[in-house]
């Protein structure tokens, strides 16, 4: 349900960027927006912060679109207003499920009701508190055989800067080819298979940059890249452990091997025409 809703989401506002709205579909398509948002917390709001990355993108690249062609598209603005307004408001008004015996999850920017006050430490305090304490809590994961940097803590903001490019690595990479032929929890299949996809993946990379470089033009293109290496990046700083790393992040490979066969396919298309001209 989760990656479903999240996929929605992120097809909301890549329409955005490409087409423009008339204000009555503009409102069908921001509330089936604001409902994905709310469908998307309830379900798995530990992993709120890339969706409020994602619409602060697309508030970014709808505003440079909008400049760029000299014309203010009011229908998509209500779209992309709706969806915030919901992700604003809904996380201090219902609760995300979890697992029994553990907190529900919180996000430090959303709009304080009756029932859950504004706290009174800043934004950055609880950003950096909650990432901290989220990375911890994967000392209790069940399997800490896979983990990787297990005694990292992060105590500042400046912790988490210089951590990026650790996380950057681990978060792309991981499980890395040393990994893949040792025995883990379940025996040495799982760790070989996914070995095998994470190998085919480092291939879909260079095809995604391929991509990338041939619509460097392209708004859509770049907003899905930004948004699915923020959150390959974010899970990189906060998740520990290899195998939940490998199976959270399947939602942003999904982007990335989108990319990828779009570059993929451009590029038989360009081999194509040449040979029959030549």
């Amino acid at each position: 349900m989760a990656i479903l809703c999240f996929l929605a989401l992120m097809l909301v506002l890549t329409l955005l960027l490409t087409r423009e709205f008339r204000w009555r579909i503009a409102i069908l398509l921001g509330g089936a927006g604001a409902i994905v948002v709310t469908l998307f917390w309830i379900t798995r709001g530990n992993m709120w912060n890339v969706v409020l990355a994602a619409i602060a993108i697309a508030i970014v690249m709808l505003s440079q679109r909008m400049v760029r062609q000299k014309k203010f598209m009011s229908g998509n603005a209500i779209v992309l207003l709706l969806i915030l307004i919901a992700a604003l408001l809904i996380p201090s008004r219902l609760q995300s499920s979890t697992l029994p015996g553990i907190r529900p999850p919180a996000t430090p920017l959303a709009i304080p009701s009756a029932s859950q006050p504004a706290p009174p430490e800043g934004v950055w305090t609880r950003v950096i508190k909650q990432i901290g304490d989220r990375r911890a809590g994967f000392r209790f994961f069940t399997s800490q055989v896979s983990n990787i940097d297990p005694y990292v803590r992060f105590n500042s903001f400046g912790d988490i800067v210089r951590f990026l490019p650790r996380a950057a690595v681990v978060g792309f990479f991981a499980p890395f080819p040393k990994m893949w032929i040792e025995t883990g929890k379940f025996g040495r299949t799982g760790r070989l298979l996914s070995g095998l996809e994470t190998l085919v993946m480092y291939f879909l990379y260079v095809a995604a940059a391929f991509c990338l470089w041939q619509e460097r033009r392209n708004l859509r293109m770049w907003f899905l890249f930004l948004v699915a290496t923020i959150g390959i990046v974010g899970l990189g700083v906060v998740v520990v452990n290899a195998g939940a790393l490998y199976r959270i992040r399947y939602v942003f490979w999904m982007m990335l091997i989108v990319i990828a066969a779009h570059g993929v396919l451009s590029y038989l298309t360009v081999r194509r025409t040449t040979s029959m001209k030549a």
